[in-house]
Order: C-alpha cells, then sequence, then structure tokens
C-alpha cells in the first residue's frame, strides 16, 4: 500500500511545480493559491488537509486531487496515481480493429499480459546487469516487477495501464557499482521501445546491423528483451499499439508500433541473431582515467603481468578494466599502484561476460603509467 501520511506534502509539491504560491497554514489546513493563467476570481484557494490524524485525512485529500484534474482537464484515475502512489503510468493500447470496444479473446489477453511482465523483467534485468544477454533474473528485478501495479483499464479500446515504481531502490551503491533506483528502468523501457520503434521497426533491414551499429547503440541492444518483443508480437492479431508514459498529470511521452507485419518481424529476428552471434563479444573503444586497484604476478599466461583500472566513465558509472601489460609498463603500473597516482588508458575493451561492469582490454592505443 502507498504511503499516505505525506499525501498532503505530495499535493502541494505537484501544485508549486504548476505555479501555485503563497502557503498558508490556517489550523488543520493549507491554503495554496492558483497562478494568474488560470483565470481564477482573486479570493480562490484550494485548502489542503495536513493535520493526518483526522480519521477523513486521506479521503479529503483524494477529493482534493480529484479537483486538480477537472482544473487541469486530466484524468482522475492518472493523477490520483500518480500523486497519491509517487508512480508513473505506462499505458498499452492495442488500437486493431477486434479490440476496439475495449474486449480481448482470453487466449490473445493471456498472451498480451504475459508478454507485458517479461517485458519489465527484461528491460529491469538489462538496467541492472548492462548485459547484452542475460542468463539469469536478479533478485532485483523481481522487487521491481513487484512493485508494479496493474490499474483500471479505459473504456473504448483494450488498454493496459500499469503504475510503475518510481523510487524504490533496487541496488545500493557499492565500491564500483553505482545505486538503481526503480525510475531508471521507467527511463531504459522508453528508450528501449523508442529504439526499436524508430531504428528497428521503421529504419531497420537485415544489412544495417553491423558492428558499428551495435557499438553506436550498446545502451539499447539486450536479447532477452527483443526476443519478448518478438513474442509479443508473434500473434497476428496484435500489430498497431501504442505505448504511453505519464510522467506527472499532462506530462506524456507517446511511442506507436504501427503494422508490425512478418517483414518487420524479419527484421527484429535477424537483429536477435546477430546480438546471438556478435555482440557478446563486440570490441568498443573506451577512454577511462583512474586508479589502479589490483596487480597480477601469476605465472598463468591469461594474468601475468594483468592490472586491474577502475574510473568513472559516462554519466558517472564506475567500471573496472582488466589491462595485460608488457613488463616493462607493468613495473610502471606498480608504482602507480604505490603512489595512487592517476592512470589514463585508451584502447579496445570487452565486456567479462561474468560481471555487470568489468571490460577486458583487447587493444592498447595508450596508457599513461607515468607522473606528468
Amino acid at each position: 500500500m502507498p504511503d499516505t501520511t505525506n499525501l498532503h506534502q505530495k499535493i502541494l509539491n505537484f501544485l508549486e511545480k504548476k505555479g501555485w504560491s503563497g502557503k498558508k497554514e490556517r489550523g488543520a489546513f493549507i491554503h495554496i493559491s492558483p497562478p494568474r493563467d488560470l483565470y481564477f476570481e482573486k479570493d480562490f484557494n484550494l485548502k489542503i488537509l495536513n493535520d493526518v490524524s483526522k480519521s477523513d485525512y486521506e479521503s479529503y485529500n483524494n477529493r482534493i486531487i480529484e479537483i486538480i484534474a477537472d482544473i487541469y482537464d486530466l484524468s482522475k484515475d492518472d493523477t490520483l496515481n500518480l500523486i497519491r502512489d509517487d508512480g508513473e503510468v505506462f499505458s498499452v493500447r492495442i488500437y486493431d480493429s477486434h479490440a476496439s470496444k475495449g474486449t480481448l479473446d482470453l487466449s490473445l489477453f493471456g498472451h498480451w499480459i504475459n508478454g507485458l511482465k517479461r517485458l519489465l523483467f527484461d528491460v529491469a534485468s538489462f538496467t541492472i546487469n548492462r548485459r547484452p544477454i542475460i542468463e539469469k533474473i536478479p533478485a532485483e528485478a523481481e522487487l521491481y516487477v513487484n512493485n508494479c501495479k496493474f490499474l483500471q483499464t479505459q473504456k473504448g479500446s483494450f488498454t493496459t495501464r500499469i503504475l510503475l515504481p518510481v523510487s524504490t531502490r533496487l541496488k545500493q551503491i557499492g565500491l564500483f557499482e553505482d545505486q538503481i533506483e526503480s525510475r531508471q528502468v521507467n527511463a531504459k523501457l522508453y528508450d528501449i521501445l523508442r529504439f526499436t520503434g524508430e531504428e528497428v521497426f521503421k529504419k531497420g533491414n537485415e544489412k544495417m546491423f553491423t558492428a558499428d551499429f551495435f557499438r553506436a547503440n550498446i545502451e539499447n541492444i539486450n536479447l532477452n528483451i527483443y526476443r519478448t518483443i518478438k513474442y509479443i508480437y508473434s500473434n497476428k492479431n496484435v500489430k498497431n499499439t501504442q505505448y504511453s508514459f505519464t510522467y506527472q498529470p499532462g506530462v506524456v511521452k507517446i511511442i506507436n508500433f504501427e503494422d508490425v507485419d512478418d517483414d518487420k518481424l524479419k527484421t527484429l529476428q535477424t537483429l536477435i541473431h546477430k546480438i546471438e552471434d556478435e555482440v557478446e563479444e563486440l570490441e568498443i573503444p573506451m577512454e577511462l582515467t583512474g586508479f589502479v586497484i589490483s596487480l597480477s604476478i601469476k605465472n598463468l599466461d591469461y594474468e601475468k603481468n594483468t592490472i586491474k583500472l577502475v574510473g568513472l566513465h559516462e554519466r558517472l558509472q564506475a567500471i573496472v578494466i582488466r589491462i595485460k601489460l608488457e613488463e616493462e609498463d607493468y613495473l610502471k603500473a606498480i608504482d602507480a599502484h604505490k603512489n595512487k597516482m592517476n592512470v589514463t588508458f585508451k584502447g579496445k575493451v570487452v565486456k567479462v561476460k561474468s560481471s555487470t561492469n568489468e571490460y577486458r582490454a583487447t587493444e592498447i592505443d595508450s596508457i599513461n603509467l607515468e607522473k606528468s
């Protein structure tokens, strides 16, 4: 159940973002005045109940949220869910002819719901592990999906509405890993669907999925996700869908998948095959400045003279690179480790399969191991 003890504060935060001002506390209520562009009478204000001990605290403030929805001509349900439950509404509408009256055959309904659930699991797993191929769903993805809630459907078309969590902490910050919250999964879900619609279905062809394509779009490449999207559209009765993301009342982003036919599914299948064949060992260019965290002097050929370099990459993401050095450079790396010097690596790397944030250097263009 959502925490409603600070419901009045959530309402005030929303109104202040919309330009409401002049808060005044009077007894058990906080009065707040609208911006001029709403053209209310001079003395108009909303009274928000801020005394949580009152028996009607939640029901009264829910009615205030309904008034806000009327003021801004918004859906009452969405406004209530977004303000009260602190989430984002993910809506998926099938607008093929057989779903125009808001009903679906039971078999198609089961297929559709199962596909959406799989998609949420896959996107959460990808956000957490950041690998193009994921063999096991992490526990954090289970936590994310368990915090998603199905909402009442809308009339007139078959629309599935899911309240996505925003502030659920999925992964704690670690020495070399970033903290991940549910809002990041929501953002990745939007990015993946936008990329699929624009780059795969609209522009895609069998010749475009090259190594350069994967390097440029690696943040949107995941085998599990594209297998699930193919599963969703493998039912011939699902061809036209609209995905919408409501981040706050009145702020909506929309993605349309139109006429997902056999040709588009064939393109998607080609992408899936290419990921299976090429992406896991895909070389990507990397430039990283950080410090040496470990040294290896074992006589095993694959570990001898190997260092681990840690640093912050794009979006301040902490990553580790294993780098095998020549004997002369390895001796310099020992000094860099001892003196905690900054080291800059430039070259090509591949992802280490067993790790979410570790890479192995395959080519060294330059590495600065000495004081400048």
